[in-house]
């Protein structure tokens, strides 16, 4: 174990005890897959936002920017506003339900 590391998590020197060791060998080889599983989802589910819905919003945003500087109507100047207010929202509450699940996985 580097020295980096051990500073890191074993305090005192001593490794902290294996929390799977409780479980049979089956269970802990399905809660190892389990891991494997969960880091591959979020990483396909991440780049499959990063590569499809994270373009298409900017083109939104761009395009209502465009509209809203070039605005003729008031109905072309709210159509604008609403479109940048439901982008931001989307990803406002996106970032808060992350946020949340986020520090609700480290608390237990």
């Amino acid at each position: 174990m580097p020295v980096i590391w051990q500073a890191a998590c074993c305090a005192g020197g001593h490794r902290p005890p294996n929390p799977s060791r409780a479980l049979p060998p089956v269970e802990r080889r399905a809660v190892r897959i389990y891991g494997v599983v969960l880091v591959v989802g979020t990483t396909l589910c991440l780049a499959g936002l990063a590569a499809d819905t994270i373009p298409a919003d900017l083109r939104l945003a761009v395009t209502a920017v465009a509209r809203l500087r070039d605005a003729h109507t008031g109905l072309d100047l709210a159509d604008a506003l609403l479109t940048l207010e439901s982008l931001a929202t989307i990803h406002v509450l996106w970032l808060t339900t992350r946020g949340r699940n986020r520090r609700s996985r480290r608390r237990s």
